[in-house]
């Protein structure tokens, strides 16, 4: 099987379509299968309480207001896949929201991947996996366990092609904390494809990643610089990664001293992931007496309110107080 070479753009275009669009021409030069983005939608996603992972953004007020200074519309996602598919690349896409998803659909996309913080996100995952053929999941905020209620999904196994890709979840990734010996154990243990995203910014993970025989697929972030804003630079590959090769030999020394575990959550991994995981929102008010449906909830960020997870246990009941439209839920307004 061909290696699956994915190069992430997420935010490196900081909203800028022309670089975005620089972006494509650039990687497709280089030769990548794969080129990601992360499409975004403020008003889908994320609220008042989202908070920003790294303390870089003076121009924005919020990280709200970051989603939406850097969103595309759905024409400009529609050209950007058209320059992928021009180019000979495919385009992967990860959707953070319902919404995104659609315009993934409509625009042709047909690999999605869930990035960590949606893993908890059960009809996200639902609904991708219905709508497109090849889905990628990643596995840099779950626990051993987090990872078996997902890959248990009916809707995930029956999926055409699977990837399931270990990710450590810092930014950027310490050598000694890659944990490549997990890619054989989530090969073993959930008899899939597997892979590496990494976020240390360095060659040799990836290098030592396909070496060790059980990756299929890598993927990287990608900058101009590291030098360049945005909140992914330091944990990206630069273009030109020549002076890494004397480092190389040293960096694979650590690689191979250093392993992980997904035994449990770390406090550490847990405020990173209440950061990117969801609450269950109120779509709507609710009066007391009201009996709730799927259709009064939605899923936002942070996840440090009640879990995304335990939606199904709030449809059907009766609300005991007045709710206003966008709070957090609270047990105690429910019957």
């Amino acid at each position: 099987m061909k290696l699956r070479t994915v190069a992430e753009i997420a935010q490196a275009h900081d909203g800028s379509l022309g670089i975005a669009h620089s972006y494509i021409d650039v990687l497709s030069r280089h030769n990548v299968t794969d080129i990601k983005f992360q499409m975004h939608f403020a008003e889908e996603e994320s609220s008042q309480f989202d908070s920003f992972r790294v303390d870089i953004f003076p121009q924005d007020i919020s990280r709200y207001n970051y989603w939406k200074r850097i969103a595309f519309s759905e024409a400009q996602w529609e050209g950007l896949k058209k320059h992928c598919d021009e180019n000979g690349v495919n385009m992967i896409v990860s959707p953070f929201s319902d919404y995104a998803v659609d315009v993934c659909k409509r625009i042709g996309i047909t690999s999605v991947k869930i990035g960590s913080g949606e893993m908890f996100n059960d009809s996200l995952i639902a609904k991708c996996a219905q709508e497109f053929p090849e889905l990628i999941l990643s596995s840099g905020m779950s626990s051993w366990a987090d990872l078996d209620r997902a890959l248990s999904l009916q809707t995930i196994r029956f999926n055409k092609s699977l990837y399931l890709l270990h990710c450590t979840s810092q930014y950027p990734t310490p050598l000694e904390s890659v944990g490549l010996n997990n890619i054989e154990m989530l090969a073993c243990r959930y008899r899939c494809k597997t892979g590496l995203s990494d976020h240390s910014g360095r060659l040799a993970p990836i290098i030592m990643a396909v070496a060790q025989g059980y990756t299929q697929m890598v993927e990287f972030h990608v900058t101009f610089s590291r030098d360049c804003f945005g909140p992914d630079a330091s944990s990206s590959i630069e273009l030109s990664e020549l002076a890494l090769l004397m480092d190389l030999l040293r960096d694979i020394e650590v690689l191979t001293l250093n392993k992980t575990s997904k035994d449990a959550v770390s406090s550490g991994l847990q405020k990173t992931r209440d950061l990117f995981t969801k609450s269950i929102f109120t779509r709507r008010e609710l009066h007391p007496g009201c009996i709730t449906s799927i259709e009064d909830f939605v899923m936002k960020k942070p996840g440090i309110f009640i879990s995304q997870d335990r939606l199904s246990s709030f449809i059907g009941r009766t609300v005991v107080n007045f709710i206003t439209a966008g709070q957090p839920v609270k047990e105690e307004d429910f019957e």
